[in-house]
């Protein structure tokens, strides 16, 4: 009867203890630290989708130095080539450089690429998910042609602008379900 009163006062102390420690460690609401008030959810790093595949290359301030390297278009008429970044945040790119475009006349498979000189902004980023990862893309282009576009792409043959990639946003979406 001893032993059993003294383990009961034992575990007493313990549980008391234990009390008062949490009591020390554990604020109460009206202690606790004050609520962040915004924080950006997006990561720090934004990509152009290559060929808008989220499962392709994702590209970060990518320079394009190699003539077709940075593919805009799923169907390779659209590049981007020796751009330079001004501006690269969690929400918009802004770039100069030189818009590569396959005039598709008479088709795509025999048309003339231009180069065009390009500032390019990258807006509206979207959430793609990969397991527990997460990666950011872009999924509107605008595009300001400083010297005009050439006669070839200019009317119904011209490019989309803004451009907005929505099958790469479905792809995105799709992915965190």
């Amino acid at each position: 009867m001893i032993r059993s009163l003294v383990h009961r006062a034992a575990a007493g102390a313990v549980l008391g203890c234990a009390a008062l420690m949490t009591a020390a460690v554990v604020p109460s609401a009206a202690q606790a630290a004050p609520a962040v008030k915004h924080v950006n959810p997006q990561a720090s790093r934004t990509y152009i989708a290559a060929g808008q595949n989220i499962r392709g290359p994702a590209l970060y301030k990518p320079a394009c130095t190699a003539k077709f390297s940075c593919a805009l278009s799923g169907d390779s008429t659209a590049f981007l080539h020796k751009m330079r970044w001004t501006k690269w945040n969690s929400a918009k790119a802004v770039g100069t450089g030189s818009y590569l475009l396959n005039s598709c006349t008479p088709n795509c498979a025999t048309g003339r690429f231009y180069t065009v000189p390009v500032v390019v902004t990258f807006t509206n980023p979207v959430k793609a998910c990969f397991g527990k990862s997460v990666r950011w893309y872009w999924t509107k282009a605008t595009f300001r042609f400083t010297h005009g576009l050439p006669p070839a792409l200019r009317g119904g043959n011209g490019p989309l602008n803004p451009w907005r990639f929505t099958g790469l946003a479905q792809q995105a979406k799709a992915s965190c379900r």
